[in-house]
């Protein structure tokens, strides 16, 4: 079980939540009580954050990192004007917390063979909270309880950087100040992950977003770099980093990476927006760790259940 205090919850509410909230976001609408990838993006195209949807009843929840929440809902208001709704910081009111299928369960006291836990994206609910399993990496889930409520087990223990070295591992592309509106979405692989949807209506930046689709421009995707050396390395990377990365025989700034993290055997690894081309070359290092390698690989279509080296 984990704890998940560097993520925050926007909630938007009022009539016409769905209408205002369709109009900003890249994707779709979760349905009734359930979950979806989402991000919101500039005029301009580029992602200012990636986000998870919820929707229960009438109220939507933004579930993003606490650093980006005071700028983006700060944005999201500008956008209400006469739409009658509401958005607000609600992190003080509930606990977040990552964890397995199994522990969800526990949490909540229900039974595993309800149809919602075969369903990622759709909520499991009881008077505890609700959890759901998470669309990205459906061995896990996201629970979400009220701030006043107490785990019927053991507080959480473990160490949040194993979570958020899971969800890189898994391809998903938070975003941090730093990284914020420099990449389009395509370039985060939101496409892959059924992050963003090019058959709703309009949002910000939709017109150059679905011209990248439809004319395969893309020149960058986001992929995962794996040291080659286990160890307790100092990478002078930050968790949320931006940091430029270079690749052999390139002359020039390859792609920036945009997430570091260790795995519990030591083996750092990294989020990367690079070049098609010269991620080809196999290898790759930030600027500020010359010393070391990493090998390139795609983001796994199906993400491995824990954080784990490769061997």
């Amino acid at each position: 079980m984990y704890s998940l205090q560097h993520l925050g919850v926007i909630a938007v509410t009022g009539e016409d939540a769905p209408d205002f909230l369709n109009a900003q976001c890249c994707n779709v609408l979760p349905g009734a009580d359930g979950l979806v990838l989402n991000a919101w993006c500039s005029a301009a195209g580029r992602v200012i954050a990636v986000f998870l949807l919820l929707r229960r009843g009438a109220c939507f929840y933004l579930l993003l990192p606490a650093s980006l929440l005071a700028e983006v809902a700060r944005g999201l208001r500008r956008y209400v004007l006469r739409a009658r709704s509401e958005v607000q910081d609600v992190s003080a009111d509930y606990r977040l917390f990552g964890t397995d299928r199994a522990g969800a369960i526990e949490v909540l006291g229900q039974t595993g063979d309800a149809p919602q836990w075969s369903v990622p994206g759709q909520l499991a609910i009881s008077q505890r909270g609700l959890a759901v399993a998470l669309p990205y990496a459906p061995e896990r889930c996201l629970l979400l309880l009220p701030a006043a409520s107490q785990l019927p087990g053991p507080e959480a223990t473990g160490a949040v950087r194993h979570w958020q070295c899971m969800d890189l591992l898994a391809g998903m592309p938070w975003l941090h100040p730093a990284s914020s509106e420099r990449f389009l979405p395509q370039q985060l692989n939101l496409d892959l992950l059924e992050g963003m949807s090019l058959e709703k209506g309009c949002y910000p930046g939709q017109e150059i977003i679905a011209r990248l689709q439809y004319r395969g421009q893309l020149k960058r995707r986001l992929f995962l770099l794996i040291a080659e050396e286990a160890g307790d390395h100092d990478l002078a990377l930050a968790p949320d980093c931006y940091e430029p990365v270079h690749c052999p025989g390139a002359g020039q700034v390859s792609g920036y990476a945009i997430a570091c993290a260790q795995d519990p055997d030591g083996r750092a690894r990294l989020q990367a927006v690079l070049d098609l081309e010269q991620a080809q070359a196999g290898g790759a290092f930030p600027a500020t760790c010359a010393d070391q390698r990493f090998q390139v690989r795609p983001i796994p279509a199906s993400p491995p259940a824990r954080c784990a080296s490769d061997d």
